[in-house]
């Protein structure tokens, strides 16, 4: 859960939370369990996997936008998304799971086996529950 309050009602409200929670073992977790949790599920974080420069067609959202909002518009960006649906994208989001344990970071190129960027990694971590590493790239969806 995030919290959005003012500084003066932020421990009344943490304390209100956990304490409701203690009949179903709610505890604070960190990012790094978030991150975790949303690597498992193939979801995206804003600034990492997603922004204003990447498209919810290229991060593969496009089950998020009611089918009636992409044929009726009426919300900023409605044109790019539908010119997205028709001509396709020059790039999409897709999560991997790479050799070994080691998680790969953001900002990390991937390569091809003749040494060619083909994508770059938007998140990575790895996961105890599954016992192996998990990551986001951004790749071409046209031959390179």
């Amino acid at each position: 859960m995030e919290n959005y309050c003012k500084n003066t009602s932020a421990k009344h409200i943490w304390d209100a939370v956990l304490e409701v929670g203690k009949p179903y073992g709610i505890k604070p977790i960190g990012l790094a369990a978030r991150d975790t949790l949303r690597l498992e599920m193939g979801y995206c974080l804003y600034g990492n996997d997603i922004s204003s420069s990447v498209s919810p067609i290229e991060a593969g959202l496009t089950w998020s936008i009611p089918k009636e909002r992409i044929e009726n518009g009426g919300f900023i960006g409605h044109e790019p998304i539908k010119k997205d649906l028709a001509n396709g994208v020059e790039r999409k989001l897709v999560g991997i799971k790479p050799m070994g344990k080691l998680p790969a970071r953001e900002g990390t190129q991937i390569f091809d086996k003749n040494e060619k960027t083909i994508g770059e990694i938007t998140s990575g971590g790895y996961s105890p529950s599954l016992q192996l590493s998990l990551i986001h790239i951004s790749e071409p969806t046209r031959p390179y």
